[in-house]
């Protein structure tokens, strides 16, 4: 994984957040509990059942931490806001990352082909010499590039 520089974590998606994420509806991931994901991280999106497979990536491009019912109120989409703060409901300690970009592969993979046997609850980080499939590795090259020339904002 030398050929992509910073940190790159796997993550967990159930198929509605995903697909509304790689089609550029969600600018907000939350997650709960605390995360140690932040600005300039890339993410490798998994999707759940019944989908199992990794369909994207995306670049982190800023991160800010809250309680649940704190951080819930700030996801301004009507289709996304009730799954959003029934997820985040109750939640002492919850992260928001704002998305400064998204792609989506052009083939889906397994996590066999990252040589994983299961997806992470939540996320888990890939080792940097992890060797990456190359439709995955392009992808994760081409938004690492947005971190250097891409303006960033804060989550309101």
């Amino acid at each position: 994984m030398d050929n992509v520089p910073g940190r790159v974590a796997l993550l967990s998606f159930t198929p509605f957040f995903a697909g509304a994420l790689l089609a550029g509806r969600k600018h907000l991931e939350f997650r709960r509990g605390p995360v140690r994901i932040g600005a300039d991280d890339l993410l490798v999106v998994y999707e759940t059942a019944p989908v199992g497979l990794i369909t994207g990536v995306a670049l982190v491009g800023t991160a800010r931490s809250g309680s649940g019912g704190e951080l819930a109120g700030l996801e301004r989409s009507a289709e996304l806001a009730g799954p959003t703060a029934d997820y985040l409901a109750g939640a002492p300690r919850a992260v928001v990352l704002g998305i400064a970009g998204v792609e989506r592969l052009e083939r889906p993979l397994s996590l066999a082909e990252l040589g994983l046997d299961r997806p992470p609850r939540s996320y888990r980080w890939l080792a940097r010499e992890q060797v990456l499939p190359g439709g995955l590795s392009e992808a994760l090259a081409r938004l690492r590039s947005l971190s250097a020339t891409g303006p960033r904002s804060a989550p309101p």
